[in-house]
């Protein structure tokens, strides 16, 4: 579609093209891309989540947005509802390919690949970039008085965090330097430490193993933020970080105790049980991998870490393929043993930091 700056309306308000016909579409004027209806008139927060390779990012967000459409509704009367469906299409198609599986290998999505369907190509700056695509959803508080907000979530290839990307030919990760919040998604399956002291598991996940580069990509996408925002390296970042942990329902063995603090409670967030869940995973995770802590800490003045399981189950094998020499597992979860645990509080607790009339907390 042509892109134009709009000179000429209608008795509505409404755009008309060069030919006189009018649209109700309206384009980025930097990047040219699509955006969504009532974008001008509706405050908007982005998310942005950061993890290694294979990680479980594109699981993680596609299992979030199905629990929050749901915690929403039903703990905080709000709908969370998809500002632009054919914007969101791919995140749906995900949803419904995790969700509306029958078996492991229908319900498997591809990783997040920098040709894939979770990225566009635009032109940037006289140069065509790969940019992420944004996934916009409303949030519609049912209550007078509350406007509705925004929420843009973007997932990047984890290759764009690695050092050796050029930022000027793959700028995709700048959105970070906007975010209202950051999501860092860690996988206890890479760290050598925590396999360690996991030995003798049986999840197929700990069939294959890959060099632990998460505390680089958590240092490269520091450095990347105080960049572009001018900030020296003592300054530390405003912004909320999650620090999520991953997959535990594979690590909970390692928890002083069985029992999570539930956060949501009688419809209103509990911020103490927040901190007391973060307290139990920082210590774990500062005696498992403290590099990652001091990472996360030395990055932003606010930082939680959260135990999450996207699955709340291993996953199963599938097949096996060949790269590298190696003998690869190709693993996918089973639909009717789905049961997410505590997905949603990471972007709950960013929400109490910075809308907190849409998470009531609890009195």
């Amino acid at each position: 579609m042509k892109r134009f700056r709009a000179t000429r309306y209608n008795d509505h308000g409404v755009a008309l093209d060069p030919m006189g016909i009018p649209t109700m579409d309206i384009a980025c004027p930097h990047c040219h891309l699509k955006l969504p209806p009532d974008f001008l008139e509706i405050g908007h927060h982005i998310i942005s989540i950061v993890g290694a390779q294979t990680s479980g990012k594109s699981y993680y967000l596609t299992v979030l947005t199905h629990v929050l459409k749901k915690t929403f509704f039903k703990h905080f009367g709000a709908a969370f509802v998809d500002a632009d469906p054919s914007a969101n299409a791919a995140l749906t198609d995900m949803r419904n390919t995790l969700f509306g599986a029958a078996t492991p290998a229908q319900a498997r999505l591809v990783k997040t690949n920098l040709e894939g369907e979770m990225y566009v190509s635009t032109r940037r700056h006289g140069r065509n970039v790969k940019l992420p695509k944004p996934f916009t959803f409303n949030i519609q508080p049912r209550t007078d008085g509350y406007d509705a907000k925004a929420l843009t979530f973007y997932d990047n290839a984890g290759e764009h965090f690695q050092p050796n990307i050029d930022q000027t030919e793959s700028p995709g990760t700048l959105h970070l330097a906007a975010a209202s919040g950051i999501i860092f998604l860690y996988d206890p399956v890479y760290s050598a430490d925590f396999r360690a002291r996991l030995a003798g598991h049986h999840d197929p996940q700990f069939l294959s193993s890959q060099p632990d580069i998460q505390d680089t990509i958590l240092a490269e996408a520091k450095v990347r933020v105080k960049k572009v925002l001018g900030l020296g390296a003592s300054n530390k970042l405003k912004t909320p970080l999650a620090v999520v942990v991953g997959k535990l329902d594979v690590w909970r063995e390692l928890l002083p105790s069985d029992s999570l603090a539930q956060p949501i409670v009688a419809n209103e967030f509990d911020q103490n049980a927040v901190d007391e869940n973060s307290d139990v995973v920082r210590r774990l995770m500062n005696e498992i991998c403290p590099q990652v802590v001091g990472e996360a800490e030395a990055m932003s003045a606010n930082v939680k870490y959260f135990p999450v399981s996207s699955f709340g189950c291993s996953p199963e094998v599938i097949d096996y393929a060949q790269a590298d020499g190696r003998k690869i597992a190709m693993i996918g979860p089973d639909p009717a043993k789905i049961s997410p645990i505590l997905v949603e509080i990471p972007v709950l607790w960013i929400l109490s930091q910075i809308e907190p009339q849409l998470v009531p907390p609890r009195s």
